[in-house]
């Protein structure tokens, strides 16, 4: 989940254009499951056509399919 976005449009995107996104992790929380991620998506030109950052948060999605998982307790 996006916790905060901070993108660059730098180029337009077409219909019939090919994209490639591209995400590196920056930063990983100790105590918190968020992550920090660098965002690029390019054009099949070369051309850059998004840059910037996100904070995530990183849920486990070992429950995925599982009808009735557990979500994980706030402290305090």
């Amino acid at each position: 989940m996006f916790l905060n976005v901070n993108w660059s449009f730098k180029a337009p995107v077409r219909p019939g254009d090919v994209i490639t996104g591209r995400v590196e992790v920056t930063s990983v929380r100790s105590d918190k499951p968020i992550t920090e991620l660098k965002t690029t998506v390019i054009r099949d030109d070369g051309t850059v056509v998004l840059d910037g950052t996100a904070v995530c948060y990183t849920m486990d999605i070992s429950c995925v399919g599982d009808p009735s998982p557990v979500l994980p307790q706030r402290p305090g």
